[in-house]
């Protein structure tokens, strides 16, 4: 046999010795696979789901079958936003040992602890305000509402899980003419939270009376003195609203004045004082002078009054110019003699 063939043989025997060694020490690496579990611990995890798994918070190496094994041990629940849960190496291994996991078999790396949070989204009070607002700028309560602005800022709100999953839902819950609430509701996976209430002072685009000059109490409204304009207030226009012209200021009242309902009042015509009836000029039972007076002819004669008369008034005098007495009618002069009526 010469060098060449002795060197090729001794080549041959050291790659079979060498595979022989690869393949025992192969067999020995696969078993501590299959039997040893390592853990490898962040200081800490956000999850995305409520429930905290070993596979969620940490890193297993292992067999493939042993690890998904490990991975779904759960390790507690996360309910409520902002909640944490810290997990330490001894609650690993007693969780790992009620699985069946004999506590030599693991091996950790990493931190001692491991805080674990869930996942969440906070949604800032001006969000919510400015949510709100534009909710409202497209649903008016009302035809006049021209401004509006926020009585305070509601408090940040905090939802647990993915942002994508978040929605945000105004709904107008209260309303009246000075002031409007709305609500901010959250769904997410079918269910529905209140994340906060805005509420908003609102005013109204109206028609109002201005003075245009100083107008001093008593004085009454006219075009003159006053004019029909647009303003903002904080109450609408009244259904039955008119300008005030034909009334009286209440009070003096500076140019550029809005005249409200308490600044005027109707005014007072005064009544014409009652004619003085003329005085009684003949009593009844009176003794009075019947005349007769005609041009170039005078008569006379005393008759007695039976009602009482004014200048003017036709009465009834009993005269007595022959034995029986007679009534005539007679009209009261204003000198208090009587003319009998023809």
């Amino acid at each position: 046999m010469n060098i060449k063939a002795v060197g090729i043989l001794l080549i041959l025997w050291v790659t079979a010795v060498v595979q022989l060694c690869d393949a025992g020490s192969g067999a020995e690496t696969g078993d501590r696979k299959d039997d040893s579990i390592r853990l490898y611990l962040p200081r800490a995890v956000t999850i995305k789901d409520a429930v905290a798994s070993i596979g969620r918070v940490g890193i297993i190496r292992g067999s493939e079958s042993l690890a998904a094994k490990v991975s779904e041990i759960p390790l507690g629940r996360i309910s409520a936003p902002n909640q944490e849960i810290v997990i330490d190496k001894t609650m690993l291994l007693g969780r790992l040992a009620c699985s069946g996991i004999p506590t030599s078999k693991v091996t950790f790396a990493g931190a001692e602890k491991t805080t674990v949070k869930r996942q969440q989204q906070v949604i800032k009070g001006a969000k919510l305000v400015e949510t709100a607002s534009l909710f409202l700028e497209k649903n008016l309560p009302y035809p006049s509402v021209c401004e509006w602005a926020p009585i305070r800022t509601p408090r940040d709100f905090v939802v647990v899980g993915a942002a994508e999953d978040i929605t945000l839902r105004p709904v107008l819950i209260k309303k009246d003419h000075s002031m409007v609430t709305i609500a901010l509701v959250t769904d997410q996976d079918g269910r529905e939270t209140a994340a906060g209430q805005v509420t908003f002072r609102i005013k109204h685009k109206c028609r109002a009376a201005v003075t245009t000059t100083e107008i001093p109490a008593g004085t009454v409204l006219t075009c003159d003195n006053a004019e029909v304009t647009e303003i903002v207030s904080d109450e609408p226009t009244a259904v039955d609203w008119q300008a005030p012209y034909g009334l009286a200021a209440r009070r003096d009242l500076p140019a550029r004045c809005v005249i409200g309902p308490s600044m005027v009042k109707p005014v007072k015509h005064e009544k014409p004082a009652k004619a003085q009836k003329p005085p009684i000029i003949v009593e009844r039972n009176q003794n009075v002078l019947v005349r007769i007076s005609q041009p170039g002819f005078f008569a006379g004669a005393v008759g007695k009054a039976t009602q009482k008369g004014r200048a003017g008034d036709y009465i009834k005098v009993k005269v007595q110019i022959t034995d029986t007495p007679r009534i005539i009618y007679a009209r009261v002069n204003q000198d208090g003699t009587v003319e009998p009526v023809f």
